[in-house]
């Protein structure tokens, strides 16, 4: 007497859905001169309403799936790569062999990507359980999302004073995905030497860096 249990249920459903729309192009040019070059751009978005196939979703009082309809966790809007290499040609300068200043090779790799989306959740746990959509706070009108921060990481911080939580058990009017993070872009540079030492072995020397410009 006095003591009572809870009871709760667990349902697994086959409810998700995802939709995928996009748009690629490429430009060549072959190699001339010396000089070849590539380069690639899609325009995607990708459309969910999870992004996992491992994560509880709350479906309670106050939630509706159709709201968690959204760009996926891996949406990137915009991607971009262009890639090139120049042969130096062997040319013979005086006092110097052509092999020593000829087939010397630059490579280089330029990419730059959008952001992912950014799911801001008020609270995550509930009764010990992680679940992936609950819940997302109100977005206040006229508040700026991001603040300036030099001292950040990529310059920016999300503002605590442009969410509000609502009621208890409620879900808010942030859309799930509904904020872009950062976007990244980044070079990549190789300078590298083939020489030929019989006809069947060869050594190449190669030197390589990595986001050149150091962009976090």
């Amino acid at each position: 007497p006095g003591s009572r249990e809870l009871m709760r249920l667990v349902l697994a459903t086959n409810h998700g859905s995802s939709r995928y729309h996009g748009l690629q192009a490429q430009w060549r040019r072959r190699l001339a001169g010396g000089i070849q070059a590539q380069a690639a751009y899609a325009w995607s978005h990708s459309i969910d309403n999870s992004s996992s196939d491992s994560l509880l979703h709350l479906a309670g009082a106050g939630l509706d799936s159709a709201r968690d309809r959204g760009s996926s966790d891996f949406d990137v809007r915009h991607s971009m790569t262009a890639a090139f290499t120049y042969v130096t040609p062997r040319r013979r300068v005086i006092g110097l062999p052509a092999d020593l200043l000829g087939g010397w090779s630059v490579d280089g790799i330029f990419r730059a990507r959008t952001g992912f989306p950014v799911n801001v959740v008020g609270e995550e746990f509930t009764l010990g359980l992680n679940f992936a959509n609950a819940f997302r706070p109100n977005l206040v009108q006229g508040v700026p999302v991001w603040l300036e921060d030099a001292g950040a990481p990529g310059g920016r911080v999300l503002n605590r004073a442009a969410f509000s939580m609502p009621l208890k058990g409620t879900q808010g009017n942030l859309g799930r995905g509904a904020i872009v993070g950062f976007g990244m872009h980044q070079v990549d540079v190789a300078f590298r030497r083939d020489i030929r030492l019989t006809e069947r072995q060869r050594l190449q020397f190669r030197a390589e860096g990595f986001n050149l410009l150091n962009h976090p």
